[in-house]
Protein backbone atom coordinates (compact mmCIF):
# COMPACT_ATOMS: atom_id res chain seq x y z
CA UNK A 1 0.00 0.00 0.00
CA UNK A 2 1.00 3.83 -0.58
CA UNK A 3 2.46 5.17 2.65
CA UNK A 4 -0.17 8.61 2.01
CA UNK A 5 -3.14 9.34 3.85
CA UNK A 6 -5.46 9.37 0.93
CA UNK A 7 -6.34 6.26 -1.84
CA UNK A 8 -3.73 5.95 -5.19
CA UNK A 9 -5.97 4.84 -7.83
CA UNK A 10 -5.49 3.09 -11.30
CA UNK A 11 -8.00 2.99 -13.96
CA UNK A 12 -8.67 -0.31 -14.69
CA UNK A 13 -7.86 -0.11 -18.44
CA UNK A 14 -3.76 -0.02 -19.03
CA UNK A 15 -3.49 -0.97 -22.25
CA UNK A 16 -2.76 -4.56 -22.68
CA UNK A 17 -4.75 -7.04 -23.99
CA UNK A 18 -5.68 -8.75 -20.53
CA UNK A 19 -8.98 -10.11 -18.76
CA UNK A 20 -10.60 -7.47 -16.31
CA UNK A 21 -10.07 -9.58 -13.46
CA UNK A 22 -6.11 -10.08 -14.08
CA UNK A 23 -5.45 -6.70 -14.62
CA UNK A 24 -7.66 -6.10 -10.97
CA UNK A 25 -5.47 -8.62 -10.08
CA UNK A 26 -2.25 -6.90 -11.38
CA UNK A 27 -3.40 -3.28 -9.96
CA UNK A 28 -3.54 -4.09 -6.52
CA UNK A 29 -0.21 -6.00 -6.56
CA UNK A 30 1.38 -2.94 -7.58
CA UNK A 31 0.12 -1.26 -4.38
CA UNK A 32 -2.83 0.89 -5.48
CA UNK A 33 -5.77 1.37 -3.25
CA UNK A 34 -8.58 1.59 -5.70
CA UNK A 35 -9.84 1.71 -9.63
CA UNK A 36 -12.47 2.42 -11.65
CA UNK A 37 -13.84 1.04 -15.00
CA UNK A 38 -15.11 1.82 -18.06
CA UNK A 39 -18.88 0.81 -18.39
CA UNK A 40 -19.24 0.58 -22.26
CA UNK A 41 -18.90 -2.85 -24.89
CA UNK A 42 -15.02 -2.13 -25.37
CA UNK A 43 -15.07 -4.29 -21.84
CA UNK A 44 -15.26 -7.63 -22.53
CA UNK A 45 -16.99 -8.20 -19.04
CA UNK A 46 -19.63 -5.27 -20.13
CA UNK A 47 -20.39 -6.33 -23.45
CA UNK A 48 -21.78 -9.63 -22.35
CA UNK A 49 -23.65 -8.05 -20.06
CA UNK A 50 -22.10 -9.44 -16.84
CA UNK A 51 -22.18 -5.84 -15.01
CA UNK A 52 -23.30 -6.75 -11.65
CA UNK A 53 -19.98 -9.42 -11.20
CA UNK A 54 -17.61 -6.46 -11.95
CA UNK A 55 -18.15 -4.89 -8.00
CA UNK A 56 -16.96 -8.29 -6.50
CA UNK A 57 -14.64 -8.67 -8.81
CA UNK A 58 -12.99 -5.22 -7.34
CA UNK A 59 -13.79 -5.79 -3.72
CA UNK A 60 -12.14 -9.09 -4.21
CA UNK A 61 -8.76 -7.55 -5.05
CA UNK A 62 -9.01 -5.55 -1.87
CA UNK A 63 -9.75 -2.70 -4.35
CA UNK A 64 -11.94 0.45 -3.40
CA UNK A 65 -14.56 0.67 -6.67
CA UNK A 66 -13.90 4.77 -7.40
CA UNK A 67 -16.49 5.24 -10.14
CA UNK A 68 -17.80 3.77 -13.28
CA UNK A 69 -16.71 6.03 -16.71
CA UNK A 70 -19.73 5.60 -18.90
CA UNK A 71 -19.52 5.94 -22.80
CA UNK A 72 -19.58 9.23 -24.23
CA UNK A 73 -20.71 8.10 -27.90
CA UNK A 74 -24.07 10.35 -27.73
CA UNK A 75 -23.44 13.23 -25.01
CA UNK A 76 -23.21 15.81 -27.85
CA UNK A 77 -27.17 15.14 -28.07
CA UNK A 78 -27.43 16.40 -24.80
CA UNK A 79 -27.24 19.64 -26.65
CA UNK A 80 -29.52 18.99 -29.94
CA UNK A 81 -32.24 20.99 -30.64
CA UNK A 82 -34.15 17.44 -30.97
CA UNK A 83 -36.07 16.34 -27.76
CA UNK A 84 -35.99 12.51 -28.70
CA UNK A 85 -31.97 12.81 -29.12
CA UNK A 86 -31.90 14.56 -25.73
CA UNK A 87 -33.97 12.13 -23.78
CA UNK A 88 -32.44 8.96 -25.75
CA UNK A 89 -29.06 10.19 -24.20
CA UNK A 90 -30.15 11.23 -20.99
CA UNK A 91 -32.55 8.04 -20.64
CA UNK A 92 -28.94 5.96 -20.99
CA UNK A 93 -27.06 7.72 -18.48
CA UNK A 94 -29.89 7.45 -15.90
CA UNK A 95 -29.96 3.59 -16.64
CA UNK A 96 -26.25 3.94 -15.96
CA UNK A 97 -26.68 5.97 -12.44
CA UNK A 98 -29.12 2.83 -11.30
CA UNK A 99 -26.10 0.25 -11.93
CA UNK A 100 -23.86 2.54 -9.27
CA UNK A 101 -27.27 2.42 -7.03
CA UNK A 102 -27.64 -1.39 -7.37
CA UNK A 103 -24.13 -2.25 -7.32
CA UNK A 104 -22.66 0.23 -4.56
CA UNK A 105 -20.47 2.10 -6.61
CA UNK A 106 -20.47 5.94 -5.60
CA UNK A 107 -19.61 7.62 -8.60
CA UNK A 108 -20.46 8.27 -12.27
CA UNK A 109 -17.88 9.38 -14.74
CA UNK A 110 -19.20 11.18 -18.02
CA UNK A 111 -18.24 13.35 -20.26
CA UNK A 112 -20.25 16.57 -21.16
CA UNK A 113 -19.48 16.76 -24.86
CA UNK A 114 -17.36 14.37 -27.19
CA UNK A 115 -14.25 15.39 -28.98
CA UNK A 116 -14.25 18.53 -30.40
CA UNK A 117 -17.84 19.06 -30.58
CA UNK A 118 -19.02 21.47 -33.71
CA UNK A 119 -22.39 22.90 -31.89
CA UNK A 120 -23.78 24.86 -29.69
CA UNK A 121 -23.28 25.27 -25.75
CA UNK A 122 -26.91 25.86 -24.61
CA UNK A 123 -29.60 25.63 -22.08
CA UNK A 124 -30.59 22.28 -23.43
CA UNK A 125 -27.70 20.27 -22.39
CA UNK A 126 -27.58 22.04 -19.09
CA UNK A 127 -30.99 20.66 -19.02
CA UNK A 128 -30.13 17.50 -19.89
CA UNK A 129 -27.25 17.27 -17.32
CA UNK A 130 -29.67 18.52 -14.39
CA UNK A 131 -31.99 15.11 -15.10
CA UNK A 132 -28.98 13.41 -14.44
CA UNK A 133 -27.49 15.13 -11.44
CA UNK A 134 -31.38 14.86 -9.93
CA UNK A 135 -31.41 11.19 -10.28
CA UNK A 136 -28.26 11.01 -8.71
CA UNK A 137 -29.02 12.99 -5.87
CA UNK A 138 -32.18 10.38 -5.14
CA UNK A 139 -29.62 7.67 -5.85
CA UNK A 140 -26.85 8.79 -3.51
CA UNK A 141 -24.59 8.53 -6.16
CA UNK A 142 -21.79 11.54 -7.14
CA UNK A 143 -21.81 12.87 -10.75
CA UNK A 144 -18.04 14.03 -12.12
CA UNK A 145 -18.17 15.92 -15.35
CA UNK A 146 -14.75 15.84 -17.17
CA UNK A 147 -13.17 18.08 -18.88
CA UNK A 148 -13.31 16.99 -22.75
CA UNK A 149 -12.11 19.15 -25.68
CA UNK A 150 -14.90 21.80 -25.20
CA UNK A 151 -13.90 23.23 -22.08
CA UNK A 152 -16.77 26.68 -22.94
CA UNK A 153 -19.03 23.72 -21.45
CA UNK A 154 -17.76 23.61 -18.41
CA UNK A 155 -18.49 26.80 -16.66
CA UNK A 156 -22.45 27.13 -17.67
CA UNK A 157 -22.92 23.24 -16.35
CA UNK A 158 -20.89 24.43 -12.63
CA UNK A 159 -22.78 27.92 -12.40
CA UNK A 160 -26.75 26.75 -13.32
CA UNK A 161 -26.70 23.42 -11.75
CA UNK A 162 -26.28 23.57 -7.88
CA UNK A 163 -26.08 20.53 -6.46
CA UNK A 164 -23.53 18.47 -3.93
CA UNK A 165 -24.18 15.78 -6.38
CA UNK A 166 -22.41 16.91 -9.02
CA UNK A 167 -18.27 17.48 -9.17
CA UNK A 168 -15.65 17.83 -11.39
CA UNK A 169 -13.08 14.63 -13.31
CA UNK A 170 -10.16 16.53 -13.77
CA UNK A 171 -8.27 15.32 -16.60
CA UNK A 172 -4.60 16.69 -16.63
CA UNK A 173 -3.72 15.44 -20.66
CA UNK A 174 -7.54 17.36 -21.92
CA UNK A 175 -6.64 20.56 -19.97
CA UNK A 176 -3.08 20.77 -21.92
CA UNK A 177 -4.65 20.02 -24.66
CA UNK A 178 -7.36 22.68 -24.68
CA UNK A 179 -5.74 25.84 -22.97
CA UNK A 180 -2.42 26.91 -22.31
CA UNK A 181 -2.81 27.80 -18.42
CA UNK A 182 -2.08 24.75 -16.68
CA UNK A 183 -4.04 23.80 -13.67
CA UNK A 184 -6.76 26.76 -14.88
CA UNK A 185 -9.77 24.24 -13.78
CA UNK A 186 -8.00 23.23 -10.25
CA UNK A 187 -8.15 26.86 -9.55
CA UNK A 188 -11.86 27.93 -10.58
CA UNK A 189 -13.36 24.83 -9.53
CA UNK A 190 -11.06 23.27 -6.65
CA UNK A 191 -13.73 22.93 -4.16
CA UNK A 192 -15.86 20.76 -7.05
CA UNK A 193 -13.10 18.29 -7.43
CA UNK A 194 -14.30 14.77 -6.97
CA UNK A 195 -11.87 12.64 -8.90
CA UNK A 196 -8.80 12.69 -11.09
CA UNK A 197 -8.07 11.29 -14.95
CA UNK A 198 -4.02 12.19 -14.35
CA UNK A 199 -1.56 11.69 -17.59
CA UNK A 200 0.59 13.02 -19.32
CA UNK A 201 0.77 13.80 -23.48
CA UNK A 202 3.02 15.74 -25.95
CA UNK A 203 0.46 18.88 -26.35
CA UNK A 204 -0.52 17.49 -29.69
CA UNK A 205 -2.79 14.68 -28.78
CA UNK A 206 -4.56 12.38 -25.83
CA UNK A 207 -1.64 10.09 -25.14
CA UNK A 208 -2.56 8.90 -21.49
CA UNK A 209 1.67 8.81 -20.85
CA UNK A 210 2.96 7.85 -17.31
CA UNK A 211 3.45 11.80 -15.44
CA UNK A 212 7.05 12.89 -16.72
CA UNK A 213 7.04 11.20 -20.01
CA UNK A 214 5.24 14.31 -21.99
CA UNK A 215 5.07 18.22 -21.58
CA UNK A 216 2.70 18.61 -19.14
CA UNK A 217 3.78 21.16 -16.37
CA UNK A 218 3.04 19.09 -13.04
CA UNK A 219 4.42 21.61 -11.03
CA UNK A 220 1.76 23.94 -11.98
CA UNK A 221 -0.63 21.05 -11.46
CA UNK A 222 0.70 20.84 -7.84
CA UNK A 223 0.11 24.41 -7.00
CA UNK A 224 -3.23 24.65 -7.82
CA UNK A 225 -4.27 21.11 -6.56
CA UNK A 226 -6.68 21.56 -3.90
CA UNK A 227 -4.95 19.16 -1.45
CA UNK A 228 -6.22 21.35 1.60
CA UNK A 229 -10.16 20.05 0.52
CA UNK A 230 -9.74 17.14 -1.73
CA UNK A 231 -10.88 14.04 -0.36
CA UNK A 232 -11.10 11.73 -3.03
CA UNK A 233 -8.63 9.14 -4.90
CA UNK A 234 -5.67 10.20 -6.60
CA UNK A 235 -5.76 8.32 -10.04
CA UNK A 236 -4.01 7.86 -12.97
CA UNK A 237 -5.28 7.27 -16.18
CA UNK A 238 -2.38 5.94 -18.14
CA UNK A 239 -1.38 3.34 -20.61
CA UNK A 240 2.36 2.17 -22.21
CA UNK A 241 2.24 3.45 -25.09
CA UNK A 242 6.23 4.09 -25.26
CA UNK A 243 6.85 0.88 -22.99
CA UNK A 244 4.22 -1.80 -24.07
CA UNK A 245 7.04 -3.64 -26.51
CA UNK A 246 9.50 -3.66 -23.85
CA UNK A 247 7.39 -3.73 -20.64
CA UNK A 248 5.28 -6.13 -18.98
CA UNK A 249 2.08 -5.25 -17.53
CA UNK A 250 3.64 -5.51 -13.85
CA UNK A 251 6.76 -3.95 -14.88
CA UNK A 252 4.38 -0.94 -15.78
CA UNK A 253 2.35 -0.59 -13.06
CA UNK A 254 5.07 -0.78 -10.90
CA UNK A 255 6.69 2.47 -12.60
CA UNK A 256 2.93 4.05 -12.41
CA UNK A 257 2.99 3.48 -8.61
CA UNK A 258 6.36 4.92 -8.43
CA UNK A 259 5.03 7.99 -10.58
CA UNK A 260 2.04 8.29 -8.33
CA UNK A 261 3.28 8.95 -5.66
CA UNK A 262 6.06 10.91 -6.65
CA UNK A 263 3.46 13.37 -7.92
CA UNK A 264 0.94 13.07 -5.02
CA UNK A 265 4.13 13.59 -3.09
CA UNK A 266 4.43 17.13 -4.60
CA UNK A 267 0.86 18.13 -4.02
CA UNK A 268 0.36 16.49 -0.67
CA UNK A 269 3.90 16.88 1.11
CA UNK A 270 3.99 20.69 0.24
CA UNK A 271 0.59 20.96 2.10
CA UNK A 272 1.05 19.03 4.81
CA UNK A 273 0.64 20.96 8.41
CA UNK A 274 4.63 21.51 9.79
CA UNK A 275 5.55 17.63 11.40
CA UNK A 276 3.94 15.65 9.28
CA UNK A 277 4.72 13.99 5.67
Amino acid sequence: MNSKPFPLGLFSYIGYDLPLDKRLELIADAGFDATSIWWGDEEDICRQGMHHQTAGMVRDQGLIFEFIHVPFQECNDFWSETASARDRAVSRHLAWVQDCAELGIPMMVMHPARGSYSGLINRFGVESIARIVSAAEDAGIIIAVENTRRMDCIDPIFSEIESPNLGLCYDSSHERLCVDDTGMLLRCLGDRLRATHLSDNDGLSDKHWLPGEGVIDWSAIADAFPADSYTGCFTLEVVPEKLAKTTSPAEFLAEAFTRANRLAGMIFDDHAPKGES
